[in-house]
């Protein structure tokens, strides 16, 4: 398996540039005119394996959350309508 120089690639898709100066070909996106929001990650930020988890286990949270809210709604509903 061949690795990816990360100057060639683009920060808007992830698309492999023949040019990193240039603007991607396909997004649009262009490093020189680019400014970083202060609410978010910065392109190529690297992220360790206890924060990717821990967002992992709060989506899981949160969709099970709404599983089970769902469900509880629709027993509800239809233990009213059997009474």
């Amino acid at each position: 398996m061949s690795k990816i120089n990360p100057e060639y690639l683009c920060p808007g898709c992830m698309a492999v540039l023949d040019e990193p100066d240039l603007p991607c070909p396909l997004c649009g996106f262009d490093k020189k005119t680019y400014s970083p929001s202060p609410r978010s990650l910065r392109p190529f930020t690297k992220l360790n394996i206890f924060l990717l988890s821990w967002l992992h286990v709060i989506l899981h949270k949160e969709i099970l959350l709404q599983y089970f809210q769902e469900r509880l709604m629709i027993y509800i509903v239809t233990v009213l309508r059997n009474i």
